[in-house]
């Protein structure tokens, strides 16, 4: 499945050109905004002239991680995502082993990871601090008259399962092989249709983003979101409450959840889920594993 259709790319600079993209508190991007700021990044990594058009993208789920992600889909370079969640040393190996000639990350210990990461021709942009050996991110968002670029489909995503000793690749697969895959699409297409024929909440896909990004279910709401030139709303430090207070104050349409989070929010008591209005959501998906229900 494209990351981006090609009607809602055409659409940046027409109709939706003001319209939300991304939420992430109080911080809106348009989708104009977004495709400027992903081919400001597009133009500054490609001066970098990596060894390889493989980037390791090590951050939480932020409106960064999608001008990474546009910013590649333009550049057609692959899209490695490793889990920041490990240690420095771990994180250093995962990257070494992918073979990334750039590395995009939030990370706290920036300077450890550029320590441990033997090659110096390596690349590291930071969105925090900037120690030496390595880029900072906003220093690639400042040129206002970037190339224009127009994309022909997503990057190559790649999700890197990083065990401690010997790290596994793991891609993608976008065949609908499975029943449950092709049940999970036609459910998809269904909701879709049902948006572009105007029956939504306001004939608009609002989505909820919680499941982090580095997962391989992490952006698959978020690309059908997108790719019906709706908003993401993103909550990168899951709390039950403030899902269900999103949910209520920005009427959303659809939520890809990880059972724990479900599980999270059926123990809050009825008296608090009553006190939120949900009536707006029009498709729940479980990621990760099964979900059990009472």
């Amino acid at each position: 499945m494209s990351t981006y259709t090609e009607a809602a790319r055409e659409y940046w600079e027409a109709d939706i050109a003001d319209r939300a993209a991304l939420v992430d508190g109080d911080v809106v991007v348009t989708y104009a905004d977004w495709s400027r700021r992903a081919n400001q990044l597009a133009d500054g990594m490609e001066a970098l002239a990596p060894a390889a058009h493989r980037v390791c993208v090590v951050m939480g789920t932020r409106i960064e991680w999608f001008v990474a992600n546009l910013a590649l889909a333009k550049l057609q370079w692959d899209q490695v995502s490793v889990d920041g969640g490990t240690t420095t040393d771990e994180l250093t190996a995962a990257i070494t082993a992918t073979g990334a000639g750039i590395v995009i990350t939030d990370i706290d210990d920036v300077a450890g990871l550029r320590a441990g990461l033997s090659d110096p021709g390596v690349h590291v942009i930071s969105l925090g601090d900037t120690p030496a050996g390595t880029i900072s991110f906003a220093s690639l968002q400042t040129d206002e008259r970037p190339t224009q670029r127009m994309i022909r489909r997503g990057p190559r995503f790649i999700s890197f399962a990083s065990a401690t000793k010997t790290p596994k690749e793991v891609r993608q697969v976008p065949s609908a092989a499975s029943p449950e895959r092709r049940q999970w699409l036609e459910i998809a297409r269904g909701t879709s249709r049902d948006f572009r024929a105007g029956k939504g909440v306001a004939g608009v896909h609002r989505a909820l983003i919680t499941i982090p990004l580095s997962y391989g279910t992490g952006p698959t709401g978020a690309r059908l979101c997108l790719s019906e030139s709706g908003t993401c709303y993103l909550l990168d430090s899951f709390d039950p409450v403030e899902a269900l207070r999103l949910i209520q104050r920005h009427r959303i349409t659809h939520w890809t959840a990880l059972p724990m989070m479900l599980e999270q929010i059926r123990v809050l008591g009825d008296d608090v889920l009553d006190s939120y209005d949900v009536s707006s959501m029009r498709m729940l998906a479980v990621g990760g594993r099964r979900c059990r229900c009472r």
